[in-house]
């Protein structure tokens, strides 16, 4: 129902009062303004007696608007990326098997969506996700060393883009190798790694470097 309204001068909306709805909310939202602590009080308050009703209501707003949610959920994250890393590491940090445990159980209900955020991950941090495998190679050998985050780069310049073993340019799929593999006791240190084209580093597997080398024709 629409009636004129004097203070708006215009045909406004009413409440079930009979009030002018944008001249209420624009009450309420100056009082509100004003009383910041009593309104946040007052809320706490209701949803305490509500329980119930509240989560109710809430579960129908966020059926009823998921899109919008999850555009506004991504737009903070988005803004407030440090923020969040700093809150997430210091909740990490008092309470970490309770934060594993809470991560697990969300990986194992929600397996296809931890599959596309990982995948989506490696693919804008290549270097990070080899550097990362490289890493989690020599934990579950126990060889001890953890590579550099940058290191990718560091051997790109230094080898020129291009592969010791074939001389030819590395491209973008390029793999991290263990000169001394892992399997014949090599380290998972910074010295220890080289960049092979992806053909060249299965071709090598888990060979010694100078059989490797002598194998391909090289005197050594």
């Amino acid at each position: 129902m629409t009636k004129f309204c004097p203070k708006c001068q215009a045909e406004t909306e009413r409440n079930k009062k009979g009030d002018c709805k944008p001249c209420n909310n624009a009450r309420c939202a100056a009082w509100r303004k004003v009383n910041l602590e009593r309104e946040k009080a007052n809320n706490v308050a209701w949803y305490t007696a509500n329980l119930k009703r509240a989560r109710a209501t809430r579960a129908v707003y966020q059926s009823v608007n998921s899109e919008k949610l999850k555009a506004k959920k991504a737009e903070y994250y988005l803004t407030n990326a440090e923020k969040i890393k700093a809150i997430s590491a210091l909740r990490y940090a008092s309470n970490p098997k309770q934060c594993n445990a809470a991560n697990a159980a969300w990986r194992k209900a929600n397996p296809e969506r931890k599959k596309a955020i990982d995948a989506a991950w490696h693919k804008a941090n290549p270097e990070a996700h080899r550097i990362n495998g490289q890493n989690r190679r020599a934990r579950k050998r126990a060889n001890g060393g953890t590579l550099s985050k940058n290191l990718s780069t560091k051997l790109f310049k230094l080898q020129r883009g291009k592969c010791p073993c074939c001389k030819k340019h590395l491209g973008k799929n390029y793999h991290l190798d263990h000169i001394v593999p892992l399997a014949l006791g090599g380290s998972n240190t910074d010295d220890n790694i080289q960049l092979l084209r992806a053909i060249c580093n299965h071709k090598k597997h888990a060979k010694h470097p100078i059989d490797f080398m002598q194998q391909r024709g090289f005197l050594l």
